[in-house]
């Protein structure tokens, strides 16, 4: 049977049966607006900005299983391509003995390195699928759910193979559930050199509005956790103007409690045909869709000029992947900072036509957590 959760990525939870301590509770990612790092905005006179982006939060709690303490499930978010993705290791494997997570930590990981090929705004999930599928050797299977967010098009692309899913939320009210892709109770349909391969995904195009949430998770969520229950916790998030991350906590803790609960009714117990929660794997990962008018009024004032050129330090931020080091890289030492940067800037160059890019410069390195700034001597 499937089990959700894990992350090649990031640091996982740990849950015991006895309590929950909702302080271990980490978000993979939390990058904000990537607008301010983008090297295409050099010129906010002609500079096209995303009618809407996302905001992700993430929680993973993986099964109390000291033999596997990273558990089954992996996810991935790429901001600054608007994508995400999860997967989930068929935990059947075991019996093998083969660790059917490090074959989803790799699909996932592969999944990202692919992600970062596509053109930028225009990601293909099932071409991501295919090239990771392609590239991931290690033995085992998994599901899996790449999603992307369409700026110009104001739609979300999904390929599903698999148990695991989304919903899509206006308003506090689901608008559309994927669908499960299986050929019999507790069989899924599973990436893997022995199964299943891209070509069986189901492609799904769905237009977005501002202010849509979307609730991608493993079956350890979808298992555990009611349509009713998800849309009363999104209405009360939705009126205490909760961010994406306490949102995926709080699903993901009553998703863990209906998990241990003998007598709950949950979509697996209607289809188990007997009481109470699946005990699994709990991957959970917030979209929030919202209008990305972040340079709206510095786009008004002709005078405000960014200041990198195309030949400048900005562009060398993402041609180097940097990005993509610290996403996989930097968080495998399950080691989480325990601050972290919200960036913000404005330049304003002195009104001289000769010079208009002025004398000063600066660079924002959010992922390493790093700022400069230099200011040319005028003499």
């Amino acid at each position: 049977m499937a089990a959700c959760i894990s992350s090649s990525i990031g640091h996982d939870d740990h849950y015991s049966s006895n309590k929950f301590d909702e302080s271990r509770c980490k978000r993979y990612f939390d990058f904000s607006s990537y607008e301010n790092n983008d090297p295409l905005v050099n010129n906010v006179h002609s500079i096209k900005l995303p009618c809407l982006k996302m905001v992700v939060g993430s929680l993973y709690l993986a099964k109390d299983n000291p033999k596997k303490p990273l558990g089954d499930d992996a996810h991935f978010i790429y901001e600054y391509y608007q994508t995400i993705g999860v997967a989930d290791g068929v935990g059947g494997w075991a019996k093998k003995g083969i660790d059917a997570g490090i074959y989803a930590r790799e699909l996932m990981r592969n999944s990202l390195i692919a992600t970062n090929n596509e053109p930028k705004g225009h990601v293909n999930p099932k071409r991501v699928l295919e090239e990771a599928y392609k590239n991931t050797n290690y033995e085992g299977s998994s599901t899996a759910c790449i999603i992307t967010l369409n700026s110009e098009k104001n739609t979300i692309r999904a390929a599903n193979v698999g148990d695991s899913g989304f919903f899509l939320l206006r308003k506090g009210k689901i608008i559309y559930k994927s669908s499960i892709q299986q050929r019999g109770f507790g069989c899924p349909y599973q990436l893997g050199k022995c199964n299943d391969n891209p070509s069986v995904a189901k492609e799904m195009e769905l237009i977005v509005k501002k202010d849509d949430i979307l609730i991608v998770g493993t079956d350890g969520m979808l298992d555990n956790m009611n349509q009713s229950e998800i849309e009363k916790i999104v209405r009360r998030a939705i009126d205490d103007k909760l961010k994406a991350e306490e949102l995926a906590r709080k699903i993901g803790k009553l998703a863990l409690y209906n998990s241990l609960d003998r007598f709950a009714d949950t979509p697996f117990a209607r289809a188990s045909r007997r009481k109470g929660g699946k005990v699994d794997d709990i991957t959970v990962t917030m979209i929030d869709n919202i209008s990305s008018n972040k340079f709206d009024e510095l786009l008004k004032l002709r005078r405000y000029k960014r200041y990198f050129d195309n030949d400048s330090l900005a562009n060398n931020i993402h041609s180097d992947n940097k990005r993509i080091k610290f996403s996989y890289d930097d968080f495998s030492s399950n080691k989480l900072p325990c601050l972290k940067m919200v960036d913000g800037s404005l330049y304003l160059p002195k009104d001289n036509p000769k010079k208009p890019l002025g004398e000063d410069a600066h660079f924002i390195q959010e992922p390493y957590q790093t700022i400069g700034v230099a200011d040319g001597v005028g003499g």
